[in-house]
C-alpha cells in the first residue's frame, strides 16, 4: 500500500471514529484518534497482504466498534 492510500484510509477511519464516538457519553476517555490507533494495534495485517483498501476500512471500523462495546 502506498502512503497516499494509507493517508486516505486513515482519514476515512477518523471520520468513522468520530461518528462512533458521537454515540458515546460526553466524558469518554477515548478520542476518535485514540480509537483509530487502538484498532490498528488490535488487528494484525500480514505485511504482504493483498487486502483491498475498502476491506481495511471495514475490518478496522468493525474493530473500533468492538473496542467501544468492550470499553463501555
Amino acid at each position: 500500500m502506498n502512503k497516499e492510500l494509507d493517508q486516505e484510509i486513515y482519514q476515512q477511519l477518523k471520520i468513522i471514529a468520530k461518528k462512533l464516538m458521537s454515540n458515546e457519553r460526553n466524558n469518554h476517555t477515548l478520542s476518535p484518534t485514540d480509537l483509530v490507533h487502538e484498532a490498528f494495534v488490535k488487528i494484525k495485517f500480514p505485511d504482504n497482504s493483498s487486502i483491498q483498501s475498502d476491506h481495511y476500512v471495514f475490518i478496522l471500523a468493525r474493530q473500533m466498534r468492538r473496542l467501544l462495546v468492550d470499553y463501555g
